[in-house]
């Protein structure tokens, strides 16, 4: 079975917590979000923002995204796409998706 699953059901006004579960450990898990016109705008390393004490582990895991872009400032109101990839290996996972904002 796949390493990497994903909740996919996406809408948020301020900040939206990506939750996954891993069925194996994995070296690196990483979010990246995209305007529709697919510019990266921010790029989410786990140990970063989540409290999970071991977000690489075999388990159910979450990451929150403050809805800010890389330079600190809130996204607009709109459809963005977003990648999670979960290393392991040198294998590369990803799931992809849209995730809307809304206010």
């Amino acid at each position: 079975s796949d390493e990497l699953e994903m909740e996919r059901n996406r809408k948020f006004v301020e900040e939206t917590v990506f939750a996954y579960s891993l069925t194996r450990p994995c070296d690196d898990v990483l979010l990246k979000v995209y305007t529709a016109s697919g510019r990266l705008i921010r790029s989410l390393n786990v140990f970063e923002f989540t409290e999970d004490p071991n977000p690489l582990s075999a388990d159910y895991h979450e990451l929150v995204w403050d809805g800010l872009d890389k330079d600190g400032n809130e996204v607009a109101n709109g459809v963005y796409f977003y990648k999670l990839v979960a290393k392991s290996n040198n294998e590369s996972k990803e799931i992809l998706g849209t995730i809307a904002k809304i206010k």
